[in-house]
């Protein structure tokens, strides 16, 4: 039989069920950690840049700081711009793509003045304005740009007048507009185009060798690939953007993030002292809470009472009997969901059925001496069975010792969260000093 055992089985479950079960103690730590999360909140108020020491300032992170801020003014901007922005808000698989071009022959030593001429047709406000009109849009003038294009571009000529300066050069003059219906987009092109027209007339007033004619026109509508890249551009920019500030945010403490606010966005920081109050009770009561179930866990793993039936199987014992010396308690939610494979409590008629059908001869019964219930069953089996002796822990009782000396073995009686483990090796190794048999153990509950 093992009688020694240098390791100790750790029942985590039994853990479990000590530190619940301790759940008022714990609760009222959570209060203690509430009420000093509120002192400590109206003890610090609100904390501004005044507050901040000559050491914290030294001790911020300058280069995130700023490096936060321009990601986030960037990230306001892409974000005002895809919600201001019309192509953005379209549908990509109804898309109305319509264009005209036009084939233009022209002096080549006014090419270049001629180009500036168009290309200034875009950035006339005037021009601007009447494409919102047409459209029917509440937008900004950079706004509608999105929607309408002009460009021109010279024909490359290989005539060897074109290469001393002389004769006549070529252009194309492309004008378009997109829309979500046709209605809009021809509206559209159709400003675009009187005044593309307006200028050609005039300068074909204004040069002899200035010509022009109708190039080609098209008209498309469905998706569109062009407009569905300008969207997953903008919303993976936006993207970007929100995973820089992510990976900034990480690297900034509450000093950092705390003078990034008073120093860009003073008017956003509102101060709540409830809100702030709430806070740090709910900090301090956690970590109370914490502190106080992990006391619970080391008292727990110092204890060297017995804490359940099972742990007498790790010093190869048997159980005889379970007895509840108290009344039946009221089982609460802990009890029953930690309930499951607890041995049963036995009757003192089952223990003593038991004795008759375990022990053969004289059997000493040995169990604590200043415990009366225990005292109590023992007298009462010894007085029910002849062959039974009461004696009290053998370590500590001279008598007892020569009784069981002289019997054919002995029944260990031992209370839970009240016989220690060493008490119950020292039992087990006076047996086996005087070479008798432990039979089993009688495992008292309450």
């Amino acid at each position: 039989m093992n009688y020694a055992e240098d390791e100790k089985t750790l029942d985590l479950k039994q853990m479990f069920y000590y530190v619940l079960k301790r759940w008022k103690q714990i609760f009222l730590f959570l209060l203690i950690g509430m009420m000093l999360g509120c002192g400590f909140s109206l003890m610090i108020g609100q904390k501004t840049l005044d507050d901040f020491s000559a050491d914290d300032i030294e001790k911020l992170n300058m280069e995130k700081i700023l490096q936060y801020n321009r990601v986030q003014e960037l990230y306001e901007l892409q974000l005002e711009k895809n919600e201001e922005s019309i192509v953005l808000q379209m549908d990509p698989n109804q898309v109305y793509r319509t264009h005209r071009s036009y084939y233009l022959t022209l002096p080549i030593n006014h090419v270049n003045l001629i180009s500036e001429r168009f290309n200034s047709i875009l950035s006339d406000s005037t021009v601007l304005d009447e494409l919102i009109a047409a459209g029917g849009f509440d937008c900004e003038q950079r706004i509608i740009k999105e929607l309408a294009d002009l460009s021109f571009s010279t024909v490359h000529s290989s005539t060897v007048w074109s290469q001393f300066g002389l004769g006549a050069q070529y252009a194309k003059l492309s004008i378009s507009a997109l829309a979500a219906n046709e209605k809009t987009g021809e509206a559209l092109l159709s400003v675009l185009d009187r005044h593309a027209v307006v200028l050609l007339d005039a300068l074909q007033n204004q040069y002899s060798q200035f010509s022009y004619e109708v190039l080609d026109e098209s008209h498309q509508s469905g998706y569109d690939n062009g407009v569905r890249s300008t969207q997953e551009s903008a919303v993976n920019a936006l993207k970007e953007y929100e995973n820089e500030i992510i990976a900034l945010e990480k690297e900034l403490n509450d000093n950092d993030m705390l003078f990034y606010t008073w120093t860009y966005h003073p008017e956003e920081i509102e101060f709540s002292p409830i809100k702030q109050m709430i806070k740090f009770a709910i900090l301090f009561g956690a970590a109370l809470c914490f502190i106080a179930c992990g006391c619970y866990v080391i008292l727990f793993l110092l204890d060297d009472h017995i804490k359940t039936a099972h742990e007498v199987i790790d010093y190869g014992l048997y159980t005889i009997a379970c007895l509840q010396t108290t009344g039946n308690r009221k089982q609460d939610f802990i009890d029953k969901l930690f309930g499951n494979g607890k041995l049963p409590d036995n009757s003192k008629e089952y223990l003593l059925n038991a004795l008759k059908a375990l022990c053969t001869g004289k059997t000493v019964l040995c169990g604590d001496s200043q415990d009366a219930k225990a005292v109590e069953v023992m007298n009462w089996l010894a007085s029910q069975m002849n062959d039974l002796c009461v004696t009290d822990r053998l370590a500590k009782d001279e008598e007892g010792l020569i009784t069981a000396k002289e019997s054919e073995g002995a029944i260990l009686f031992i209370r839970l969260w009240k016989t220690t483990a060493f008490e119950l090796k020292r039992e087990l190794y006076v047996m086996k000093q005087i070479d008798k048999p432990v039979k089993g153990v009688v495992v008292l509950r309450g």
